[in-house]
């Protein structure tokens, strides 16, 4: 995949988890049983800059499915709403000693996320 931070092109790779645990979320029926759920997802992601430079980050959180009812085998299908909690854990190149993470919320395609970086004193970017 590829994404653009500040006019440097990136590439990325991810290593997602869906524990199928599925947790009650949101609506109930008549008889009071849940309508909705939610799955806890882990995810490992490494981005490679043009220059070579890289980050690594470790991410977890949750999808829930949106809809009013989510029987199975729907479960956390679309529409959904996922919450992503991240940190970075390494960075090489201009991204050495690299700090920060940041939050993601995805609602069925439609992305908001915010990180926050630090980078070291001695950086030249």
């Amino acid at each position: 995949m590829e994404g653009d931070d500040a006019d440097d092109t990136f590439t990325w790779t991810s290593d997602v988890t869906v524990l199928l645990v599925l947790t009650p979320s949101g609506g109930h029926d008549a008889s009071g049983a849940p309508t909705g759920f939610c799955a806890p997802l882990f995810t490992t992601d490494h981005w490679v800059f043009e220059d070579g430079s890289t980050i690594d980050l470790n991410k977890q959180g949750s999808t829930c499915c949106a809809a009013r009812s989510c029987p199975p085998p729907r479960g956390t299908q679309p529409p959904s709403v996922t919450h992503v909690s991240s940190i970075i854990t390494g960075g090489t190149g201009r991204f050495v000693g690299l700090k920060g993470g940041g939050e993601r919320a995805d609602a069925s395609g439609r992305i908001i996320e915010e990180q926050v970086w630090e980078l070291p004193e001695n950086s030249n970017n």
